[in-house]
């Protein structure tokens, strides 16, 4: 996440990208954070450790956060190399 802020204020002169932005929102949801195994207190804001109730849940987790982070890679990288 922070590389992704980087890339949005480093750029001031620029706008950033819509994939950037877009992973942006997305890494500040609450299903993304429990990707990283973390939970947000609603009351205080404080984070705590999320532990998947199965291991099927946890494989999902994983598949799920392998993906997020190859679209982060993506979108970083700015071009595909056509």
């Amino acid at each position: 996440m922070n590389m992704l802020q980087t890339l949005t204020v480093g750029r001031s002169g620029e706008t950033p990208s819509p994939e950037i932005r877009i992973l942006l929102d997305e890494c500040a949801s609450l299903e993304t954070l429990r990707l990283f195994g973390l939970v947000q207190s609603t009351t205080t804001g404080e984070y705590a450790n999320f532990d998947p109730s199965n291991e099927r849940m946890f494989i999902s987790y994983q598949e799920s956060l392998t993906q997020l982070l190859a679209r982060m890679l993506e979108g970083i990288a700015g071009s595909k190399g056509e």
